[in-house]
Parts: C-alpha cells; sequence; structure tokens
C-alpha cells in the first residue's frame, strides 16, 4: 500500500513536465538555411510586334543547411531585385512551387525562371538597364518566404540572398 503513495509524487511530476516544443526546434533549424544567389542569366527574347517581347531571367539559388534536420522546401515565393545603395529596387516576382530537399549538411541549389512582359520591362526599364549598363557588377537580391516541412510540420521562414551577376 504504501508503495503506490509513492508513486503518485512521480507521476505528478511526469505530467506536469511540458514535451519539448519540436515545432520550435524546427523554425531555430530553418533560421541557420544560408541563401545565395550563384548565377543570374538574363535573356531577352525580342519579338515582333514588340510587345510579344519577353526578358526571361534565370537565377541559380543555392541553399546550404548546416542544422542536423532534414527539410522539403514546398513552396518558395518572393521578389527579385536590384540593389540601390543597399535598398532593394523590386524588379519582379516569383513563385515556386515545386518542391525541394534539403539534407543535414548538404547544399542544394533551385533555378528560378523568371519571365517578364514587355508591360514589364517598359514599367522596370530604369532598374533593368541600370543593370544591363553595369554589366557583371550588378548585385541582385531574392527576398521571401520558404515553406518549409519537417517531419511532418510545416511552416514559413523568411530569406534573403545577394549575388553578383
Amino acid at each position: 500500500m504504501r508503495a503506490a503513495w509513492l508513486v503518485l509524487p512521480g507521476l505528478a511530476a511526469l505530467v506536469s513536465c511540458r514535451p519539448p516544443d519540436s515545432a520550435a526546434a524546427y523554425r531555430k533549424a530553418a533560421s541557420q538555411l544560408k541563401y545565395r544567389i550563384e548565377r543570374v542569366e538574363p535573356r531577352l527574347d525580342m519579338a515582333l510586334p514588340l510587345d510579344r517581347s519577353r526578358l526571361v531571367v534565370r537565377i541559380r539559388l543555392k541553399v546550404e543547411n548546416p542544422s542536423e534536420v532534414r527539410f522539403h522546401a514546398r513552396r518558395v515565393a518572393g521578389d527579385l531585385g536590384l540593389d540601390e545603395l543597399g535598398q532593394m529596387k523590386r524588379v519582379g516576382a516569383f513563385d515556386l512551387p515545386q518542391g525541394l530537399t534539403l539534407e543535414p549538411h548538404s547544399e542544394a541549389s533551385v533555378v528560378l525562371e523568371l519571365t517578364f512582359t514587355y508591360r514589364d520591362i517598359r514599367r522596370n526599364w530604369a532598374s533593368i538597364s541600370q543593370a544591363i549598363e553595369k554589366g557583371p557588377g550588378v548585385v541582385w537580391r531574392v527576398e521571401g518566404r520558404a515553406t518549409l516541412e519537417a517531419f511532418g510540420l510545416p511552416f514559413s521562414v523568411p530569406f534573403k540572398a545577394r549575388g553578383e551577376q
């Protein structure tokens, strides 16, 4: 009978303990991800009439996962821009719904391809012409959110990346 009474304080202590917050641990690991623009390849596809012309920008974004957690990126979306005096001059937006798996202690690349219509080109001509004039010295920026999943728990984290052309 006395042994049963000794078990009760142990059960009370066990019930009062909170389980570790896995989602918080995964968010912390996701905040350690490092993003870098590896390559930017702009291509102008001229057509007649001019309103059928397109500017296609391919961006290779490299993601490094230094953590112990395996992530699956369900979606990567954000803005593409040019760095002007430390500020981002937005040129366009991207939305990549395909997945990307980030193994622990590894790197992975994803290719973002943005297509700008003639109207987009005219609206952003000041920034685009500045990038053409600067040539290899232009600094591109990507800012957005990645929807990640770790062990079945989905969450969203912001990201930023810079890179020279």
